[in-house]
Formats: C-alpha cells, structure tokens, sequence
C-alpha cells in the first residue's frame, strides 16, 4: 500500500502505484485484473483497524506511466478505470 488518505468528507481510501510500463490498452487492462485483488486485500486488511472502525470506502491503482487510476468501492464495483 503505497498511500491511505482520508478525504474532506472524512472517508478513508487505499492507493497503490504501479510503475509498469503499460504499452497498449490491453496490457492495461491485464495489470489492473492482476493487481486489483493486492489492493482489495490492503482494504481487507484495514477493515476495523482505522480510527472509529471504519472501513474503506474505496481503494485503486494508480499506473503512473500511463497516467490512468482504477478505483474500486467497498462492494469491489470497478467506479472509474
């Protein structure tokens, strides 16, 4: 887990960032599958652990060379790819 932030609304969220180089949308969309379930258990695994026991609301990937984040919601609904 590369960063936990909390927003100005006061929910929690898990970023991680991957240097790969991604040389077309299908690379992409292989990386985002390979490491989405990484970044699902760095949510797990802070469920009951954050102030008030609160839960994440959202965890993602930031793939830095293609300037592109995967964010997922607490259910794992893909929200923005």
């Amino acid at each position: 887990m590369d960063l936990l932030y909390r927003d100005r609304a006061g929910a929690w969220h898990v970023l991680d960032y991957k240097t790969n180089r991604i040389p077309d949308e299908a690379t992409l969309r292989t990386l985002q599958a390979k490491y989405h379930l990484q970044v699902a258990a760095y949510a797990e695994a802070l469920r009951g652990r954050l102030p008030g026991g609160a839960a994440v609301a959202s965890y993602g990937l930031w793939f830095v060379s293609a300037g592109v984040v995967a964010r997922w919601d607490a259910r794992a609904r893909l929200v923005r790819a």
